[in-house]
């Protein structure tokens, strides 16, 4: 205790000794400026002896440790989850992009040739095969082109879309588009299982983009 009182007194009459001295030669700024600098020297080994105390806590610490590594857990699972949805999305727009492209070349393929009529219809392993044939003098649809199913007599509210597969002279082989079956067509192809002629009361026409059919 009386080391320190001793230290303390000693500093103090230092600090006066050092004004007093600065006031006598007119120079009190320097000697302020050299209290004021003394400051963080004499506190730097003390802050520096802190910090090495705080960091070897934070190392030593299992429980902020293992919040920590949860905490890097976490931000690479977000990134893995945000990867994932980001290419999700991209995957998505781009499988619309496709889908409106073969959409709108259907439909252009369709109007420049002359829509076939229905002569047959049949199964491929699982899969609904509508025969249809122009007449002759016309132009048969090329792979690729769409047309709609509609009712006898209507031209809204289509029963489902068929894609021309293949395009032989006057002949064309058609089957729904991927992803776009409806009731009906489904129900044709189970009837087609045992019953191949043309159904009746229907009609093909060209395809036209944004009109839905009976189950969209």
């Amino acid at each position: 205790m009386w080391k320190r009182y001793w230290a303390a007194v000693a500093s103090l009459s230092a600090v006066v000794t050092v004004i007093v001295a600065a006031y006598q030669f007119h120079v009190v700024w320097l000697a302020v400026s050299v209290l004021l600098l003394g400051v963080p020297i004499a506190t730097l080994p003390r802050l520096v002896r802190w910090m090495r105390m705080v960091l070897k806590c934070y190392r030593d610490n299992p429980v902020l440790l293992a919040r920590i590594a949860a905490l890097e857990n976490d931000d690479k699972e977000h990134e893995v989850r945000y990867e994932l949805t980001t290419k999700q999305h991209q995957a998505e727009v781009k499988a619309a992009v496709l889908r409106g492209r073969r959409q709108a070349k259907g439909a252009v393929l369709g109007i420049l040739a002359d829509t076939p009529v229905i002569v047959s219809i049949s199964v491929r392993e699982g899969q609904l095969v509508v025969c249809g044939r122009v007449a002759e003098g016309q132009r048969a649809p090329d792979r690729g082109a769409r047309f709609s199913v509609y009712p006898e007599g209507q031209d809204d509210n289509p029963l489902g879309t068929l894609e021309v597969t293949k395009s032989k002279d006057l002949f064309v082989w058609l089957e729904p588009t991927a992803g776009e079956g409806t009731p009906y067509l489904e129900g044709l192809a189970t009837r087609a299982e045992s019953d191949t002629s043309p159904p009746e009361a229907i009609s093909l026409a060209s395809y036209s983009l944004g009109v839905e059919t009976e189950n969209e």
